[in-house]
């Protein structure tokens, strides 16, 4: 018995039957760990095809946004050019159909209300009207008399055809002083249009404050004309938002996305309102608080895609998604902008 226990034969029996089951057991594990990476190779495939299809329709979805958002922007200045036209503030219009040609020349409806506008224009400017002073078109002057007040008037009449504002207000407040009598209602008159005049010129260039001291001067005199009080609300917008630009990223977008909307002509306000988005996203983006940074960056994208903006908002929203819901903590303080900011003057 213990001869057959000790069999070499035996022995070798049993080791190659337990080799053949390691083995067996090893190509089973290999054939399993075959089947879940095939599966896992097969879930990837899957699962990267659903991520590219999403993305896609995901540009696809942007790129419709914008285009939206451009039409509707273009609609809406093109209605508000109908209305200036009907009120005969062609220049106005015209201006806004300029930016509607910049983005589309051939915008439905743009050249007809071109060639109304100019031809508006060349017709002359309507006269605008005056509450509290008598138009000159509708005084009847008296008999000029061979004086000195006389010539002096006569002489304010070509400064006032040579449009040169300044020395129009100059002339006219010296004539004023000196013969506070004499034609008052027509010089009144020609202070007012030398003071509208002026201030226009301004507050559409690069003295917008001095541009609103000569408004507001006329409006002792008489009602703005409306292309007037446009412009004049316009440069208000314009100088509060400016006000925060770079000191406050949340008021500035309050101003400008209002002054892009009403007049996306004016100082570029639209440039303006882009810039400010993306600064106030940087702004959350710097302190890791990536899903308001990402609305933010998808409104500046909406505006104007530029690479590096589409660059950002990709980051952010990837961030976001990353991110552990947590309670967001605004930057600024939980007050509202409107008990922040100063009441706008829309009238006088």
């Amino acid at each position: 018995m213990g001869g057959e226990k000790d069999n070499p034969d035996n022995l070798a029996n049993e080791t190659e039957s337990t080799s053949g089951n390691n083995g067996l057991t090893q190509r089973r594990i290999f054939r399993i760990l075959g089947v879940i990476f095939i599966a896992l190779a097969i879930l990837l495939a899957v699962y990267g095809t659903v991520v590219n299809f999403a993305w896609q329709q995901g540009q696809a979805l942007q790129t419709d946004s914008v285009r939206f958002a451009l039409e509707a922007e273009m609609a809406s200045q093109l209605a508000y050019a109908e209305e200036d036209i009907s009120a005969g503030n062609f220049a106005l219009a015209l201006r806004r159909l300029d930016w509607i040609s910049e983005r589309d020349p051939g915008y439905a409806g743009l050249d007809s209300l071109r060639a109304v506008a100019m031809e508006g224009i060349s017709a002359g400017p309507t006269p605008s009207p005056f509450p509290t002073i008598t138009p000159l078109t509708n005084i009847v002057e008296p008999p000029l008399l061979d004086s000195e007040p006389a010539k002096a008037f006569d002489s304010l009449r070509q400064v006032m055809d040579d449009q040169d504002w300044p020395a129009a207000i100059t002339a006219i407040t010296a004539f004023q002083a000196q013969y506070p009598d004499h034609n008052r209602q027509q010089s009144d008159a020609m202070l007012y249009n030398a003071y509208v005049n002026l201030g226009q010129q301004l507050v559409m260039g690069d003295q917008i404050e001095l541009g609103l001291f000569y408004l507001a001067q006329a409006e002792k005199l008489g009602d703005l004309p409306l292309e007037a009080e446009d412009q004049r609300l316009w440069a208000e917008l314009y100088l509060l938002g400016i006000s925060y630009y770079g000191v406050d990223w949340s008021t500035a977008v309050y101003y400008f996305r209002d002054l892009c909307v009403a007049a996306p002509f004016f100082q570029n306000a639209c440039r303006k309102f882009h810039e400010a988005l993306i600064s106030y996203g940087d702004q959350y983006a710097a302190n890791l608080d990536w899903c308001p940074a990402e609305e933010l960056y998808a409104e500046a994208n909406r505006q104007n895609d530029e690479p590096i903006v589409t660059e950002k908002l990709g980051e952010a929203r990837r961030l976001c998604l990353e991110a552990t819901p947590t309670p967001s903590v605004p930057i600024t303080n939980t007050e509202t902008i409107g008990s922040l900011l100063p009441k706008l003057r829309l009238g006088s």
